[in-house]
């Protein structure tokens, strides 16, 4: 059994074993704060895709420059958490593209501080329907061509208030489950909590018992 954050339906399954999407559970940084930043996007260039991205927000934030921005796109491996922090609980949205990876720090750390997070559709199976359904958050085309359209709309009449709040306080099933020769084990865990950080604690890992061999059973483990 492998499991995999980022598992896609396009993942390539060379290990010719079962496969699960998992989640990493992912610390709160809120701070409440003034949201007196309307847009904000912070990121490093992780991956040559975010290149564009980098540009084409450049090029919003002088068009649209009615609206208060915040754009700092850093070298490869340039962290600044603290930065990182304040910027984030002081906006109103915040955006995200993808670096090297479909699932991001970023992501979750954004839903954490009740601010609205607007990027492309997800692709990690971890957050579909029959997982961790992840969706208070608002989407953009993956070529950005609509990003534009997407702020004006989520400014309009705050509809921004919205989506930031459903993303920091919602209710999530939490569920992994593997099939084998002999049947299945599975085991959910129905989870309230304030923040959005804090929702996938605790899960339960599969693992097989300790003769594990193809066609054995496996069992549940709670863990934290």
């Amino acid at each position: 059994l492998v499991i995999q954050r980022e598992y896609t339906k396009d993942t390539q399954n060379i290990w010719k074993c079962a496969i699960e999407p998992m989640h990493f559970a992912v610390e709160s940084i809120y701070e409440q704060q003034e949201k007196k930043i309307d847009i904000s996007f912070m990121g490093t260039l992780t991956n040559p895709r975010r290149l564009a991205f980098a540009d084409k927000i450049n090029q919003l934030s002088k068009k649209m420059n009615d609206l208060k921005w915040f754009i700092d796109v850093a070298p490869r491996d340039t962290r600044t958490p603290i930065k990182f922090k304040d910027i984030i609980n002081q906006s109103k949205i915040a955006l995200h593209y993808y670096g090297n990876s479909y699932d991001s720090l970023r992501i979750w750390e954004i839903a954490s501080c009740k601010t609205a997070l607007l990027m492309p559709k997800m692709k990690n199976l971890s957050v579909s329907e029959n997982y961790m359904p992840f969706t208070e958050y608002e989407t953009y085309k993956d070529d950005f061509s609509d990003l534009e359209e997407k702020i004006i709309y989520m400014l309009e009449n705050d509809k921004y208030l919205k989506i930031a709040e459903k993303s920091q306080t919602l209710e999530i099933m939490c569920s992994v489950s593997v099939t084998n020769s002999l049947g299945n084990a599975s085991k959910s865990v129905r989870v309230i909590r304030d923040e959005i950080a804090k929702v996938f604690e605790p899960i339960y890992q599969i693992r097989p018992t300790d003769n594990w061999k193809i066609g054995s059973q496996v069992f549940c483990e709670k863990t934290y």
